[in-house]
């Protein structure tokens, strides 16, 4: 048998904090100054706050009734927002092509339906008609002219064995993606001349 080191201290086991509340005194500025808050407002000890509780609930005169309504809008409230939250967390995880695809149509269109709205305004529908364009261009200018065409790719995988007219082909692809970026990197946005 060997001996063993107890390290519990046992007193501590038996305070609650019922009882450890009840000898506490303030002694930093802080809590002392805090203290008399508590005490101008009537709030020391839990009693006293449930009574105030209750009192301005009885004030409110709510019933049962609307309580539970109240309960209901909710907890209907936190569940459509984790539904929604789910379903955000769901889509950001598609990698899909033809899904994000898909999407961009469904928003061209609810777009399309916003800018029948929006004929009444020319300069909204200017401003609109600017933004679209300015994102067509910048889906031109960053998903074409890279090698990520199907036709691209499998030119790469045969790396050394492509003929002569192919490299010309992705070589030109490349230079042509290179000479759109740099011209969009310009000062002026690319409406310079060269």
């Amino acid at each position: 048998n060997a001996e063993t080191l107890d390290l519990v201290d046992r007193r501590r086991v038996n305070e609650s904090s019922a009882s450890l509340v009840s000898k506490f005194t303030p002694t930093t500025d802080f809590e002392v100054e805090m203290n008399k808050l508590l005490e101008h407002t009537g709030t020391v000890d839990d009693k006293t706050v449930q009574a105030n509780e209750e009192g301005e609930l009885a004030d409110k005169a709510l019933t049962l009734k609307e309580v539970r309504a109240r309960q209901g809008e909710l907890s209907k409230m936190r569940s459509l927002l984790f539904y929604e939250q789910q379903k955000r967390r769901r889509i950001s995880k598609i990698k899909s092509k033809a899904y994000r695809r898909i999407r961009k149509r469904q928003d061209r269109r609810k777009a399309d339906a916003e800018g029948t709205e929006l004929e009444d305004d020319p300069e909204k529908q200017r401003e609109m008609e600017e933004k679209e364009a300015e994102a067509r261009m910048e889906e031109r200018m960053t998903l074409r002219h890279k090698n990520t065409s199907k036709w691209a790719r499998s030119a790469l995988k045969r790396g050394a064995n492509l003929d002569s007219h192919t490299r010309k082909q992705v070589q030109e692809q490349l230079r042509l993606g290179q000479e759109l970026r740099d011209t969009m990197d310009r000062p002026g946005g690319g409406d310079a001349e060269e």
